[in-house]
């Protein structure tokens, strides 16, 4: 995570280029803050936004998200692809693998 220390205090630096945005500065109005990020996003992000993905597993039902293991090439393409990042999952997997495999879609999603 890309973080930038300004006057002591940390912020996630979201958009990666260094340089604290409005919508990065947690000590401004949410609203401030919102109407910084809309504008910044293209159509595809917002419509992203609106959409509910399935996250893809591997196995004879990978489509419908049903496996023990995400295929995260196939789901990175509809976060980073499709823009959207909202997804429905339906792993079937012990609690640490569950875990694990979240963490790898986090990290895709960062």
């Amino acid at each position: 995570m890309n973080t930038l220390t300004i006057d002591g205090l940390s912020f996630r630096d979201i958009d990666h280029d260094g340089v604290l945005s409005p919508n990065e500065d947690h000590r401004l109005p949410a609203e401030v803050r919102a109407q910084d990020l809309v504008g910044r996003m293209t159509l595809r992000e917002k419509a992203g936004l609106m959409m509910h993905g399935t996250t893809r597993s591997h196995g004879e039902f990978g489509v419908l998200g049903m496996g023990d293991q995400y295929d995260l090439e196939a789901t990175e393409q509809l976060i980073s692809g499709s823009a959207i990042n909202h997804l429905l999952t339906r792993l079937d997997s012990d609690p640490t693998v569950f875990a694990a495999q979240n963490n790898a879609l986090q990290n895709i999603a960062a």
